[in-house]
């Protein structure tokens, strides 16, 4: 889409430049036609040279927006991958983009959210061994309930939210 648009307003300018040239060469053959060799031969430097710079104009844009859409879409991906990872419940996941992605500024947001994830993760553990050691100290009833905390303490260790 940038290519095309980049082309159609190439186009445009130089056809406002071909306008202006013909009618500087029409006047300057009105005036010495003795030039008009002259004339016709820097007309077909001129169209040469709008040819040749609109083409590397156009070529230049076309690389630059892919270089662009890939640094977008690297980055797009590597945050949506991670952000998978952390659905499922890995909290060990860190986000580091290419040098030179787009969206850099979400890096560090994304990591320090991830950190926070774990932290919670690692207290609530700690608060369910807490409350399993108190479990076993009503005996037989309590082992049960001791026992199940304990694992939902494990699976919060172990990365899961």
């Amino acid at each position: 889409m940038t290519t095309s648009l980049t082309a159609v307003l190439v186009l445009l300018v130089n056809l406002g430049f071909a306008f202006l040239r013909s009618s500087q060469a029409s006047f300057l053959a009105a005036v010495a036609p003795q030039l008009t060799p002259v004339i016709e031969r820097q007309d077909t430097i001129f169209w040469l040279a709008m040819v040749a710079m609109s083409f590397v104009l156009v070529v230049g844009v076309s690389l630059k927006t892919i270089v662009e859409t890939h640094r977008t879409a690297g980055a797009v991906f590597a945050v949506r991958q991670r952000l998978e990872r952390v659905t499922a419940g890995d909290l060990q996941v860190m986000l580091k983009l290419r040098r030179g992605d787009n969206l850099q500024d979400l890096e560090k947001p994304f990591n320090d959210m991830v950190s926070s994830l774990r932290t919670r993760a690692h207290d609530e553990a700690t608060t369910l061994e807490d409350l399993a050691s108190n479990a076993d100290a009503l005996g037989a009833t309590g082992s049960g309930i001791a026992r199940s905390l304990r694992t939902l303490a494990h699976h919060k260790r172990q990365g899961g939210a």
